[in-house]
């Protein structure tokens, strides 16, 4: 679980590292639109584990619960 919701913070922040390094191009856009859909099924599998309850990583750092 942990590495899922790190998965989800890392996707966007590498994608916008491309972006800044290359510039704006069809290649970075795509990157983009990967990044997007890889936090969107680690949203879906995150809720799908979590259910009811909640889940603490990183010592507190990051919590995901049914409504996050």
């Amino acid at each position: 679980m942990t590495t899922l919701l790190l998965i989800a913070i890392a996707a966007p922040v590498v994608s916008a590292l491309g972006v800044a390094a290359a510039g704006w191009r069809r290649s970075t856009a795509g990157c983009l639109i990967a990044a997007a859909l890889t936090v969107l099924v680690c949203g879906v599998v995150a809720a799908t584990r979590v259910g009811t309850a909640h889940h603490l990583a990183l010592g507190g750092l990051l919590r995901a619960d049914a409504l996050t």
